[in-house]
């Protein structure tokens, strides 16, 4: 297998080594590492990025001292054997960030592709679980909705749509309401 990544998408390229994967560094392809193969992931879309955004600034006025709001593509490392990468939308680590991330953030969205609802519900919140993460948010612009896993399984703690907040508590303070997270800045 050559060291270097794929150049044309999609490619699916593997197995690989944890290694290999993390030799090739940020590129401008979106790439996970599932059990020693290269996934690609479709560019985000704009309202996608819209709801990326729109994390990014209720993160950074709720995050607790100490800790930064960080975004795709940056690496998570959840296991390296079978080695596993992934690349959350959103991140809240713990200061100073040193990538890629090996240790579980304090808290990961992810923001829903279409097609990637068992994707991120219910392979990531399990590979998450597993891989220590103890506070993960799901956001679905299409409904839009919100759905807040928590504690060692990921189970669902909460859950909103439309114009309804959802008040949080950890690992943030924070009033989240769907349909701010999808609607563009004023």
């Amino acid at each position: 297998m050559s060291s270097s990544p794929p150049t044309e998408a999609p490619v699916l390229a593997g197995p690989i080594s944890l290694e290999e994967f993390l030799s090739w560094g940020v590129t401008d392809v979106q790439y996970e590492l599932v059990d020693g193969w290269v996934v690609v992931n479709p560019a985000p879309g704009p309202g996608h990025q819209q709801v990326v955004t729109n994390l990014f600034r209720l993160l950074l006025g709720a995050r607790p001292a100490g800790h930064e709001v960080l975004t795709a593509p940056l690496d998570w490392v959840l296991s390296s054997d079978p080695p596993r990468v992934r690349q959350p939308d959103v991140v809240l680590v713990a200061l100073p960030a040193v990538l890629p991330l090996t240790s579980p953030p304090l808290l990961v969205v992810e923001v829903l592709s279409p097609g990637g609802h068992e994707r991120d519900l219910v392979t990531k919140r399990l590979e998450y679980a597993a891989a220590g993460l103890r506070h993960y948010w799901v956001i679905d612009p299409q409904a839009p909705a919100v759905v807040i896993f928590a504690g060692d399984e990921l189970h669902e703690v909460a859950r909103s749509s439309g114009d309804t907040p959802i008040g949080v508590a950890q690992p943030v303070t924070a009033a989240v309401v769907p349909s701010a997270l999808v609607a563009p800045p004023t």
